[in-house]
């Protein structure tokens, strides 16, 4: 890491071209066997809320259509307004009504793409976004803790189902596409935006604000009434502009797990994913040095693994969208369209703390299926942490859990959306049950390897007037973005065929800034 001052004093992370080779799979020796039936009708959902008794998962909200269409979406025919119990034992599901709710809370929990984790016996649901009421399309202002024991008791009792929510509202939680998690006694809600107006691809229509932070906060309850005491606001506007990622618990290190945000879109002033990972902490969040995320760029159905012998941590992804993939002759392709993609792909932390992506040959996704989808974990397995299976503990073959809802897309086009034949996807009909078996560890993975950095030096450093920065040979594309220590955007730069450039740095406030680099169109780190 390289570093400006003016003293303007530069950290400076850059990106990578990349390449895969085929390497021994010592550390992660399974692979997955996946049986897909059809969905109960009622549990046919992608982008919803749920909470988990059992068997029984409670879904709220989401949407019964596809990909929304570039000039519209998010429509209330399509909303799911009641809510819907799930069995995933027996594939059954029944509908209840929420109409005892009143009209903002149940517009609220209606809406999609809203940030929600459950803590012990409660769900807590905060924001996402939808056509309300009224016929406005809005993201809500709302956090509602839903007590799930209360809530059986009265569905049983044929009671008003509104005495099991509490709702709090506040501006700070109007926020969807963002992930929510609840970990080491604080709960952390990390990106997404606010959008207010319906979707268009008319800009003037809509007022869309990223939240570009990670929020620290806590719930308690005083005489009865529910509030929130946010800890800590961690701003970056460019690290958290992002939404629709996967936020996961995460063995950052032998004692030690933190919620770790994956991928996720996108940029700012660059329609491209992030294929950085940070781990957060109560008081900042850590960049991971020296590693991008190309095989899953977008909300997925995922899973941790970890073994505490090995000190060895792996975070599974199904399916979904992204940047890279494989196709059928396993050459790495770059589609700077994010399509749909069949890729089951893992992120391992070695023992030495490196970071590194593989692609599961063996497997694939039975279909372009896992955008907006869900994992749930069987209620018999071992677990370190929530979300983390305890893989020491897995002697034999075993059914691990199932992918329910998301997003699927029906064609043998990756692209639907940016094709205009948004008809050609639907909220996915299947229930996919998975197992995880054991292989031969001789088997190998496709692993995504750096090929190519391009290393920037930076004179004079400090800065007073300008900064001036050379790579090693002439650039095709170079996007810069200069950030404070604060994590606000002091300035983006974009250039074409360059190879030494100037940055005029006389009007910026001494201290020190960060630099962030994307060469070439190739990755973002």
């Amino acid at each position: 890491m390289k570093v400006i001052s003016k003293v303007v004093y530069i950290a400076v992370l850059s990106f990578l071209f990349t390449f895969l080779i085929n390497a021994l799979n010592a550390q992660f020796s399974y692979t997955f066997q996946m049986d897909t039936i059809r969905i109960a009708e009622e549990a046919r959902l992608h982008s919803f809320s749920y909470g988990r008794i059992g068997d029984s998962l409670f879904i709220f909200g989401g949407r019964t259509d596809g990909i929304h269409d570039k000039a519209s979406g998010f429509e209330s025919n399509h909303a799911n307004k009641s809510l819907v119990i799930f069995n995933t034992n027996t594939n059954t599901a029944n509908k209840i009504s929420l109409s005892s709710l009143d009209t903002f809370m149940l517009d609220a929990i209606s809406s999609s793409n809203a940030n929600f984790c459950q803590k012990e016996n409660k769900l807590i649901i905060i924001g996402g976004y939808g056509q309300n009421s009224l016929g406005k399309y809005t993201t809500y202002p709302s956090l509602i803790q839903l007590d799930l024991i209360k809530l059986v008791e009265l569905i049983q009792n044929n009671q008003n189902i509104s005495l099991a929510f509490t709702q709090i509202r506040n501006d700070t939680f109007a926020i969807a596409g963002g992930q929510l998690k609840f970990i080491q006694d604080n709960f952390y809600l990390v990106g997404g935006h606010n959008f207010q107006g319906k979707y268009s691809n008319k800009p003037l229509e809509f007022k869309q604000t990223y939240s570009e932070s990670a929020y620290v906060f806590s719930l308690l309850e005083e005489n009865g009434i529910l509030k929130s005491v946010i800890h800590n606001q961690i701003r970056d506007e460019l690290n958290f502009h992002r939404r629709d990622f996967n936020l996961a618990p995460f063995q950052t290190s032998k004692n030690t797990i933190e919620p770790v945000a994956f991928s996720g879109v996108f940029t700012v002033n660059e329609s491209r994913p992030f294929l950085n990972i940070s781990s957060i902490q109560k008081n900042g969040y850590t960049d991971i040095p020296d590693f991008n995320q190309k095989l899953a760029n977008y909300q997925c159905a995922h899973i941790g693994f970890y073994s505490t012998q090995d000190d060895v941590a792996n975070e599974v992804f199904f399916g979904g969208m992204a940047e890279y993939y494989l196709n059928n002759s396993d050459s790495l392709i770059h589609d700077l369209l994010v399509p749909f993609v069949k890729t089951i792909s893992r992120i391992e932390r070695n023992q030495d703390g490196s970071y590194q992506e593989f692609a599961l040959k063996e497997i694939k996704m039975p279909g372009f299926l896992g955008t907006n989808s869900e994992f749930i974990l069987d209620k018999n397995i071992s677990l370190i942490h929530e979300g983390i299976i305890d893989i020491d503990q897995i002697k034999n073959d075993i059914n691990i859990g199932c992918i329910i809802g998301g997003i699927y897309n029906t064609s043998i086009r990756l692209n639907p959306w940016q094709d205009s034949m948004i008809s050609l996807t639907t909220s996915n009909p299947y229930f996919i049950k998975v197992r995880l078996v054991k292989r031969d560890p001789n088997l190998v993975d496709s692993k995504i390897l750096p090929e190519k950095n391009y290393p920037m030096h930076i004179f004079p450093n400090p800065a007073d007037d300008f900064l001036n920065i050379s790579f090693n040979e002439e650039l095709k594309n170079l996007s810069l973005w200069i950030l404070n220590t604060e994590g606000k955007l002091i300035s983006y730069h974009k250039y074409d065929n360059t190879q030494q450039l100037s940055i005029h740095v006389n009007g910026i406030s001494s201290g020190q800034y960060h630099c962030y680099y994307l060469v070439n169109n190739v990755n973002l780190g």
